[in-house]
């Protein structure tokens, strides 16, 4: 029988009672073909997660590897480590400006991979809030150092200036590696500052205000400064015996100075703190100071400025800390009296002395240096035609 035109068979699927069931069955086929799509999907999807995590885990096994290298096989050093490496990939993350679920996925998926440091939940709260993880242990930019970084200190030369060359080829291996962390996350947002530069700053603040200072008393009192082929070891001394240095100035700018610029600074400020900064040397190194070299570099420090004979006359006062402390203490002017070099303050103080209208002192010291051994070695007429013309005594 023929029905609308001629059609026979079932009904079309836009007319007569079977209208609903085959529209119903044509729509469930076509759900279970997109769940099957978006299955499949999220299998492949899965699958380069895994890949993901994976590769990111070889490269934080080599980061350990690196550390491992250095002598630091503590655990509690490592697990600072991978905290380290998983603020790397979050920084990436603040870099790039980006905080997605695929990335977050990775992150958790590492985090069951490797059973730490962090659990899923944790990741997901980072997301949350758009913030790097462990931000406390891994940070290293110029003006912060994290505890991981911090804790590599101890394991490297002690010594101020010993960045580039001093450095372990392990420790290259770490920053290079932790910065390719980053760099996997950030993209093309960039990734921070170079590490190196950062750790080689902060490395040369923590010898300057940490050192072993049992160690820098020995070289001074031995005279013997092998041990510190980088470093001005007065300064180093004096930065780690004093804590006002470290108050008035940044480790930048005392790297950058020496021994005497750094006691001429500290006499700007507080010249009686100077000079006993400067009795610390002395009396540390007081046994060799019958040495010429040890002498020279000790008893020349000029921590007021430079002083000639001629200009001694016109210092109005800014040697009385100096003078003072000379009157009370004969140690300190036989140390400057009977050493074996009176370059540099002993003559312009003597002048000084005499300008002050001190004669009594001046008298004093001009008998200290009358008797020295080692300028009636030099000088067959003892003391030199300027310093016989000085007033022996107070008129």
């Amino acid at each position: 029988m023929e029905r609308h035109g001629g059609r026979q068979g079932r009904n079309s699927p836009d007319e007569g009672p079977d209208f609903f069931i085959w529209n119903y069955l044509a729509e469930q086929e076509a759900e279970a073909d997109s769940r099957r799509a978006v299955n499949a999907r999220l299998g492949e999807l899965s699958r380069q997660t895994a890949a993901v995590a994976e590769a990111l885990d070889g490269q934080l096994s080599a980061f350990l590897s690196q550390l491992r290298a250095l002598g630091a096989g503590a655990a509690a050093l490592q697990t600072l480590a991978e905290k380290t490496a998983f603020y790397e990939m979050t920084a990436g993350l603040r870099e790039r400006g980006e905080w997605i679920p695929p990335f977050a996925e990775i992150l958790q998926a590492l985090c069951v991979q490797r059973g730490g440091p962090c659990a899923p939940r944790d990741v997901e709260a980072a997301f949350r809030a758009q913030t790097p993880m462990f931000r406390e242990e891994g940070v290293l930019t110029p003006g912060e150092c994290g505890k991981f970084w911090a804790a590599l200190f101890p394991l490297l030369p002690a010594s101020p200036r010993c960045a580039g060359e001093g450095y372990p080829p392990a420790l290259f291996g770490l920053f290079e590696l932790a910065e390719a962390l980053e760099a996997d996350f950030a993209g093309d947002g960039g990734a921070s500052p170079g590490l190196y530069e950062c750790f080689a700053a902060h490395h040369r603040c923590h010898c300057l205000l940490h050192p072993d200072t049992a160690a820098l008393k020995d070289a001074v009192r031995r005279q013997d400064f092998s041990a510190f082929p980088f470093t001005d070891v007065y300064r180093d001394l004096l930065t780690a015996s004093f804590p006002e240095p470290g108050r008035w100035w940044s480790c930048e700018a005392l790297a950058g100075m020496d021994a005497e610029a750094l006691l001429a600074a500290v006499y700007q400020k507080d010249a009686a703190l100077s000079v006993r900064m400067w009795r610390l040397l002395l009396d540390t190194a007081d046994g060799r100071l019958g040495d010429f070299a040890a002498a020279d570099g000790l008893v020349g420090l000029e921590i007021a400025g430079h002083c000639s004979r001629v200009r001694a006359w016109d210092c109005e006062g800014r040697f009385d800390p100096i003078l003072d402390e000379l009157e009370r203490d004969s140690r300190f002017a036989r140390q400057l009296y009977q050493s074996a070099s009176i370059r540099g303050y002993p003559e312009s103080l003597l002048v000084v002395c005499c300008a002050r209208g001190r004669t009594a002192l001046m008298a004093r010291l001009r008998a200290l240096l009358g008797s020295s051994p080692y300028l009636a070695g030099l000088r067959p007429n003892g003391l030199p035609r300027w310093m016989r013309a000085l007033p022996e005594r107070e008129p």
